[in-house]
């Protein structure tokens, strides 16, 4: 409830043109339909490279370069594992799977790790989510509603989420981290308010 209340500051705080045409080509990245990124100067291209990172030629010389994506709040792990442990479970084939996957690239890596652990210990190879252990035999009344209006928050504060991102961007197609905003908000959104009534099976 508290981030849903900082949300709505923004209206009062960030001006919607400022924003789109200003502040926001900050976090467009290097990803071009070229292919060519950024070069990295200083970077060994001998040296193990980031996901992102590729060694090409340029102007005769052996460089790095970077086609990362923008910063996007997809590349911060409270997502993933809110999801994962409340047992909203995102196909892998779907948008919101594909972009959660590709952000796991952009973290540092001890926060990757800590993804990594709480998907595996929250899934199937491990105790599984809070919402297996909610429709379980164990688990009281209390613990159901409990589990129920988590994920409730959860999509609430992505309906919050979504009503911003379509107000500040709604020049374009394209979000922070050159995803289909709308397409993947929608997607993550669907999929948790499906949760809340009957959470999905891992796939």
């Amino acid at each position: 409830e508290e981030c849903r209340l900082i949300m709505k500051e923004l209206w009062s705080l960030v001006d919607q043109s400022g924003f789109y045409d200003v502040y926001r080509p900050a976090l467009g990245g290097w990803h071009d339909d070229q292919g060519r990124g950024v070069v990295l100067a200083g970077v060994d291209p001998s040296e193990p490279l980031a996901d992102t990172c590729f060694a090409t030629e340029r102007d005769g010389k052996r460089v790095v370069a970077s086609l990362a994506k923008g910063p996007s709040a997809g590349q911060s792990t409270m997502f993933i594992i809110l999801d994962k442990v409340l047992g909203v479970n995102h196909r892998r084939s779907s948008e919101t799977g594909a972009f959660q996957a590709e952000m796991l690239g952009y973290m540092p890596r001890p926060h990757r790790e800590l993804a990594a652990r709480v998907l595996r210990d929250f899934g199937s190879e491990g105790s599984g989510s809070f919402a297996d252990y909610a429709a379980s035999d164990k688990a009281s009344e209390d613990v159901v509603v409990l589990h129920r209006r988590c994920v409730e928050a959860l999509a609430k504060l992505r309906q919050s989420h979504f009503h911003v991102a379509t107000t500040y961007l709604k020049k374009t197609s394209k979000g922070t981290g050159e995803s289909t905003f709308r397409d993947l908000l929608q997607d993550a959104l669907d999929t948790t308010i499906a949760a809340v009534a009957a959470p999905s099976a891992d796939e």
